[in-house]
């Protein structure tokens, strides 16, 4: 399994699906896989997903260069194959059944990233950007979470904040690592705020990790204080 997360800002063009306009308001929360991505000179992203067909009840206008995407009142195109998808959830891409593939992306429309660039060295001796901490909130509400690395501590959040990928190579150490997890949860709503931590690369402005360490969750069923501690070894 492939983790993604995109650390770019947020894209100001049109988004054309195999060929048509398509609001992004309107399909968030949506997956896919296996596509190619272009962006034009006039700064319009066009992908390209075979097996997939987009079904538009009324077609969407496109929005001028730069301007906000429209609120239409009109059903989302619905990009579809032969299973179907999953019901899309604010802030995460629902998987798409696709035969024989198991890679999940993730993306985020504006991402701040605390990082130094790969190939240099941290004090303890580990590379730079080479192990990320990333922040994912689908619609939560009353969560709060601390994740300390070492008995120090990386990194606050709470439910409604913007997502965060940061780099946290300065925080461990070669060897044997602590890795903490603390959540307080009050009137819990809505979806699940995650937590991922791991080894990763920033690939042209994507942060992509094979499998995170720490895969730490809190739902609407979350009451009082919870933790989960996790032991990982760096080389």
């Amino acid at each position: 399994m492939i983790w993604m997360w995109l650390v770019g800002g947020a894209f100001a063009g049109n988004v054309y699906l195999n060929g048509t306009f398509i609001d992004p308001v309107q399909v968030a929360g949506l997956e896919m896989e296996d596509v190619d991505v272009r962006i034009d000179p006039e700064g319009n992203l066009h992908i390209t997903a075979p097996g997939y067909k987009v079904e538009v009840m009324t077609p969407a206008t496109p929005a001028a260069f730069g301007a906000p995407s429209p609120q239409s009142q009109a059903p989302a195109p619905k990009p579809s194959t032969g299973a179907g998808y999953g019901a899309p959830v604010p802030g995460q891409y629902a998987p798409v059944t696709s035969a024989g593939s198991a890679s999940q992306r993730y993306e985020s429309a504006a991402a701040p990233v605390a990082a130094a660039p790969v190939g240099h060295l941290n004090p303890n001796g580990i590379a730079k950007a080479s192990w990320w901490l990333v922040t994912e909130d689908n619609g939560s509400g009353g969560h709060q979470i601390e994740v300390l690395i070492n008995d120090q501590l990386a990194h606050t959040l709470q439910s409604g904040s913007p997502q965060q990928i940061i780099d946290v190579s300065a925080f461990l150490q070669k060897g044997s690592n602590r890795v903490v997890v603390k959540s307080t949860s009050t009137d819990a709503s809505g979806g699940t705020l995650y937590v991922f931590l791991g080894p990763g690369n920033d690939e042209s402005g994507t942060v992509v990790m094979d499998k995170p360490e720490v895969q730490f969750g809190v739902g609407s069923s979350r009451t009082g204080a919870y933790q989960r501690e996790y032991a990982i070894e760096v080389n």
